[in-house]
């Protein structure tokens, strides 16, 4: 077995699909596909216009297929919001060469009566020894609170990655979530570095731009991973 800077646990024979690396920002709950058993422990953290925001998460794959996330969004010291997710590896299309799988995201506002609800599809591409994709869309719905009950966003995801070395991976990742009904475009790109330091310890780094209606904004983002 071997680790590498893709985000996942030592490969394994049995594991089906190919090694495409997880987006920094908009990551997913274990790489598709990935075996029963296999946990992470990891922490991001972005920092924007004077801001930081940071969550702890733990990630499980808890039966065949199908993984379950815990996590803590906080905002500068104050906890905001609690949030779980849940994603199928789908059968349908499986290769060495493609992966795919759905995910579904509650997030509840810690202060307030506001639920955000999201279900998404994803899709993962190796098209060689070094040029990757992975791609996530699809909505989130807005429930309860004050202003945003009833509104609903079109989710975009798209990063493209290539392979440096067998502990290095560059990416660009595209984020955009559209609002249905009016209201303010909100679009992030973050180019990337991924590191391997041990077979556990991964970390993300990634500075782009985030911009919403006419406001637009730098953005810093590490990540650091533990995988078992």
């Amino acid at each position: 077995m071997q680790y590498d800077s893709r985000r996942q646990a030592p490969q394994s024979p049995s594991r089906v699909g190919p090694a495409v690396p997880e987006p920094l920002v908009f990551d997913l709950v274990r790489p598709l596909g990935a075996g029963v058993g296999e946990v992470e422990v990891n922490t991001i953290g972005r920092f924007r216009g004077g801001t930081a925001k940071w969550a702890p998460e733990v990630e499980a794959v808890i039966a065949e297929d199908l993984a379950l996330e815990l996590e803590f969004p906080f905002e500068d010291s104050d906890l905001a919001t609690y949030k779980v997710a849940l994603q199928h590896t789908l059968a349908a299309g499986r290769s060495e060469s493609f992966i795919q799988g759905l995910q579904a995201i509650v997030e509840r506002e810690r202060d307030e009566a506001a639920t955000e609800v999201s279900l998404l599809h994803i899709g993962a591409t190796r098209f060689d020894a070094r040029r990757s994709a992975l791609w996530m869309a699809g909505g989130r719905g807005h429930l309860g609170g004050d202003g945003a009950g009833g509104r609903f966003d079109l989710l975009l995801n798209a990063s493209l990655f290539a392979d440096l070395g067998p502990h290095l991976v560059a990416g660009l990742e595209l984020n955009l979530a559209q609002p249905t009904g009016g209201g303010d475009t909100e679009l992030l790109v973050m180019p990337q570095l991924h590191t391997s330091l041990t077979e556990h310890l991964h970390v993300q780094l990634g500075f782009g731009i985030h911009a919403e209606g006419d406001r637009t904004h730098s953005e810093l983002a590490l990540r650091v991973i533990l995988a078992f």
